[in-house]
């Protein structure tokens, strides 16, 4: 719910989104929205990330799982 207001948002930028539920992610896809189908496109593709989960095992299972956010970020970054 938090996430999907956040990404809305754009003010002109490009803003990519990913959704552990693909539903909710197709629903961003027709407001325009660029739909990472992995967490670790955001990190190739985007200067900031915000994380909007439920608790801190939602953290680490969106950023260091494999193809997470952490796994796959820009060299030199992390």
């Amino acid at each position: 719910m938090m996430g999907s207001q956040i990404a809305l948002v754009q003010k002109g930028h490009k803003v990519t989104v990913f959704n552990r539920g693909k539903s909710k992610s197709e629903k961003l896809r027709t407001s325009g929205l660029v739909v990472a189908d992995q967490p670790a496109e955001t990190g190739r593709y985007c200067d900031i990330v915000l994380i909007c989960v439920k608790d801190y095992e939602a953290v680490s299972n969106v950023s260091f799982e494999k193809d997470g956010l952490i796994e796959k970020s820009i060299s030199g970054i992390i």
